[in-house]
């Protein structure tokens, strides 16, 4: 899948919001691709989260750290899906992993926030936050009662 289609398909699936030509070429200049080996870690608790990743090829896994050094997955992100860490510009509680030799384009987070604001990119919040909350309990209903290779699919 190219750069663009890629990016066309997250602001859609993200923001339910279709891409004109100008703003999916000014937009597709500003992500980089690059390449992380199994096992890399992106971020780490503390750190103020920088960039969104959209997977090109690979898998990506965003989780939490119990005082007692357990791991909790909080999601997975295969191909053509985006994964970040809302907490930006405040500092992190979660790792992002690459579960797998990975191809992930990138895009600062000051720069994309600034590229919505510029575009007047607006999504319908009551629906967002339905969609999110629906997103939530059926991740926590995944974790509680299905097996992990399930919830890795």
């Amino acid at each position: 899948m190219s750069t663009e289609q890629m990016i066309r398909e997250f602001f859609l699936d993200s923001f339910n919001y279709t891409l004109r030509p100008n703003q999916l070429a000014s937009l597709a200049g500003q992500f980089r691709l690059e390449r992380c080996g199994r096992r890399e870690l992106l971020q780490r608790k503390g750190e103020v989260p920088s960039k969104h990743y959209i997977v090109q090829q690979g898998l990506m896994r965003l989780y939490i750290v119990d005082h007692k050094d357990r791991e909790f997955n909080i999601m997975f992100a295969r191909e053509g899906q985006g994964v970040c860490d809302p907490a930006f510009p405040d500092p992190t509680e979660f790792y992002l992993e690459a579960i797998e030799d990975s191809a992930v384009y990138t895009i600062e987070l000051p720069r994309l926030e600034h590229f919505i604001q510029e575009h007047e990119i607006i999504f319908d919040l009551e629906n967002g936050l339905r969609n999110a909350y629906r997103g939530i309990q059926n991740r926590l209903a995944s974790l509680l009662y299905k097996p992990a290779e399930d919830n890795y699919l």
